[in-house]
């Protein structure tokens, strides 16, 4: 490795702050700063909602608010109630709107299309 190449990091953790590389800017970085960075992005990672997806894959909910629905689909409520939300059968009670998990599904499979369609 040349002098001007930057070293990975794991690294730079290892070797004492007197005798730490340069990384080609003329910084050097300290041990305790990367121990507190790596410490402030596990403790972000650990505090994270969990993603649509696992929400999806926990199926002992039958059915998603339409907020749910539409994060679930990856697009925004409105969006989901103008462009989809027709299509769908929904459980009414109150104010509330239920779509089943089914439905979702169901509107998933059918509106998906392969990217490149075959030119005839």
């Amino acid at each position: 490795m040349s002098a001007k190449q930057a070293q990975p990091i794991d690294s730079l953790v290892a070797v004492p702050s007197s005798k730490r590389p340069n990384l080609g800017l003329g910084l050097t970085v300290p041990v305790e700063f990367v121990d507190a960075l790596a410490d402030a992005v596990a403790g972000r990672l650990e505090s994270a909602p969990a993603p649509a997806a696992e929400m999806q894959a926990d199926r002992s909910r039958l059915a998603l608010s339409i907020a749910e629905a539409a994060d679930s689909l990856g697009m925004s409520a409105d969006h989901f109630r103008r462009h989809v939300l027709p299509d769908l059968r929904v459980v009414r009670t109150g104010r509330l709107r239920l779509i089943p998990l089914a439905e979702v599904d169901g509107w998933l499979e059918g509106n998906a299309a392969r990217a490149l369609e075959p030119v005839a």
